[in-house]
């Protein structure tokens, strides 16, 4: 009760790893062009101020150069929780987004999950 749990998967990755990933798991290829991190913050603004739901915002661009490793062993205690493996987790994400990213990438409120 009353305890903040970080949620977090099997793997730690980079962006781009993870874009590749999820090429590989939709059968594409992609080109990649370095963008100095500069320029995609000045992006992310432009597009914040100019489209309704932005492409991306510089927000985005300061949260994908941050670390996110994560302790779960509360979670895995406390709740017997154990992560699905990364590559599994994301297909399916994957084939129940299907195409439809607008339904996905629009804004919705927050939830709160109460766990007693």
């Amino acid at each position: 009760k009353k305890k903040t749990y970080e949620i977090g998967g099997d793997t730690v990755l980079s962006f781009k790893t993870l874009i590749k990933l999820i090429l590989e798991i939709r059968n594409k290829k992609r080109i990649f062009i370095p963008v100095p991190v500069f320029v995609a913050s000045w992006l992310g603004r432009l597009f914040q101020a100019t489209q309704k739901v932005p492409v991306f915002t510089a927000e985005h661009v300061k949260g994908i150069l941050q670390d996110s490793n994560l302790n779960t062993k509360a979670m895995e205690q406390d709740l017997d929780f154990s992560p699905t493996p990364l590559k599994e987790a994301l297909k399916y994400s994957l084939d129940e987004i299907g195409t439809d990213w607008d339904t996905f990438i629009a804004p919705h409120p927050e939830k709160t999950i109460k766990i007693d």
